[in-house]
């Protein structure tokens, strides 16, 4: 089974189109790599939420442990407090959700354009590819070996 024609001029060819797909799938990949990293930047955004988040909470926190220790309404205090301690837990997992959200459509978005642009061109090109090594092979076994006149 042959792979490239006997021909040069065919077999560069058939050497071009090889060489132009694997560049042609090196560059895709690199382009839904590209766009992968464009979309992930939305989770620093998200970090800076969870961030804010967490010092919510933790603020409100200390500030409910000092309030239960004054007297009379010390404990209704840091019950109000604590509220404001559940709103921080909110910022955080909402920081957390949009990171993570991010995160499936940056992998989302590198998949399609992998797929939209090297299925198709791959597809085309190994139809041709096998379509011409079962002509040559269907070539080379009709064609009668003619021994050399004595």
């Amino acid at each position: 089974m042959r792979i490239y024609a006997e021909r040069p001029g065919r077999a560069l060819l058939q050497l071009l189109a090889d060489v132009a797909l694997v560049v042609w799938v090196v560059f895709v990949v690199q382009v839904a790599h590209a766009a992968r990293d464009v979309v992930l930047q939305l989770q620093g955004p998200a970090g800076k939420l969870t961030g804010a988040g967490d010092a919510i909470r933790s603020t409100f926190d200390s500030a409910a442990a000092t309030a239960s220790g004054v007297p009379f309404v010390g404990d209704d205090l840091a019950r109000a407090l604590g509220t404001g301690s559940t709103a921080g837990d909110s910022l955080s997992s909402s920081g957390r959700e949009i990171a993570a959200t991010a995160a499936t459509a940056g992998m989302a978005v590198a998949a399609a354009i992998l797929l939209l642009g090297v299925l198709p061109v791959v597809a085309v090109w190994l139809t041709l590819r096998v379509h011409w090594v079962r002509a040559a092979a269907s070539a080379r076994s009709s064609t009668p070996i003619v021994s050399p006149a004595r």
